[in-house]
């Protein structure tokens, strides 16, 4: 299993007045939504001290930063029953509990087949420390 942290959200596509009215902003710039949302996750990793400025700096010339948003999933006004699909995708849980063990002795947090057998193995969701 290869560790891929991410996030899914419901972002609207304007704001909500203090009325509860909602004010459609067509013409915002999405496009800045993947820098804003890299340098929140620098900020983060920074105060943290996970990172450097150094290395953030790097980090910031890759062609490939591996941050991304995708706004390819759109919902009409009104269309209920497909918020309601994907509220129920991004709520659900990335791995299934059934199928997780711990294995004291490693300090590993595994997942794989409920009964792992011959052709089956356990792949680490954690690493140990």
């Amino acid at each position: 299993m290869n560790f891929n942290p991410h996030v899914h959200s419901v972002v609207p596509e304007g704001v909500f007045l203090q009325t509860g009215e909602f004010v459609g902003l067509p013409d915002a710039p999405m496009h800045r939504a993947e820098e804003l949302w890299r340098e929140r996750v620098f900020a983060l990793l920074l105060d943290e001290h996970k990172i450097d400025e150094a290395t953030a700096g790097s980090m910031r010339t890759w062609p490939h930063s591996g941050f991304s948003v995708d706004f390819s999933v759109r919902i009409e006004a009104h269309d209920q029953a497909a918020m309601s699909r994907l509220v129920g995708y991004i709520s659900h849980c990335p791995i299934s509990l059934a199928r997780m063990i711990t294995r004291p002795l490693r300090a590993r947090l595994c997942t794989g087949p409920r009964m792992p057998g011959a052709g089956h193995s356990l792949s680490p969701v954690n690493r140990p420390l």
